[in-house]
């Protein structure tokens, strides 16, 4: 039981330090225009960091649904991970390290849910 909120503390640790590394960054003091274009682009990264995590959480699950261990799944996520950043350097030539952060934590958060 103990073990169980442990990890459950861990997991809420890293979910509130993986929201302040993408809350910061840009400086508000700007001009209203460039303030909502920056907000536009941020709520964007946001989306897409989210869509991650929720990739991550599916992958694990499919595993799980199949039988893996929770090292397995975590393994799963991150392979869809670097399939899908592969993708992204291939044909928009940008690779993302955060996204494939964002998809590894989401099977480390299904593992440990």
């Amino acid at each position: 039981m103990r073990k169980i909120i442990i990890m459950k503390l861990i997991v809420i640790k890293g979910i509130v330090i993986l929201l302040l590394l993408l809350m910061g960054g840009t400086c508000w003091a700007q001009t209203s225009e460039v303030q909502s274009i920056n907000l536009k682009r941020r709520l964007d990264q946001y989306s897409d960091k989210a869509a991650h995590v929720l990739l991550g959480g599916f992958v694990a699950a499919g595993a799980y649904k199949h039988g893996a261990d929770s090292n397995t799944m975590v393994l799963s996520a991150a392979t869809v991970g670097l399939l899908r950043e592969a993708f992204d350097q291939y044909y928009a030539q940008k690779w993302d390290n955060w996204d494939l952060l964002a998809t590894i934590f989401g099977g480390v958060l299904m593992t440990v849910l």
